[in-house]
């Protein structure tokens, strides 16, 4: 039988240039995911059936840098999304993942501008 799977990420879509973008929030190469207009970071695909565990793992390089995400948010006039991207199984008997966000996550999204995307699939 198949399993629900899910995966989430942080996109960051604009020009600003990765090496600016990970200086400014002391990440290192390898830790963000470049292509055209779009950088990506955290990915995480290890399914929890609470999305805000794997929020919390995506955002885990993130989290307490909202302020500094604000500026180059501004200064590079760029947008931030939060992406979950979960597959539900509908016969599967597993517990379906709980989808709704707990207050730190709104609040990380609330300081940094981030909006939040859910791309779900049924299956």
């Amino acid at each position: 039988m198949k399993k629900h799977t899910c995966y989430t990420y942080f996109a960051v879509i604009g020009d600003v240039p990765a090496d600016v973008f990970l200086s400014a929030l002391s990440l290192r190469e390898g830790q963000i995911t470049v292509g055209k207009g779009k950088l990506e970071l955290g990915k995480c695909r290890s399914y929890s059936v609470n999305l805000n565990d794997m929020y919390r793992e995506t955002l885990s390089l993130l989290l307490g840098k909202e302020q500094i995400l604000e500026e180059l948010r501004h200064r590079y006039r760029l947008s931030y999304y939060l992406v979950a991207v979960p597959e539900i199984v509908s016969d599967s008997e597993e517990p379906t993942p709980i989808l709704s966000l707990e207050p730190d996550i709104v609040e990380f999204l609330y300081r940094s501008g981030t909006e939040h995307d859910l791309d779900y699939y049924i299956l």
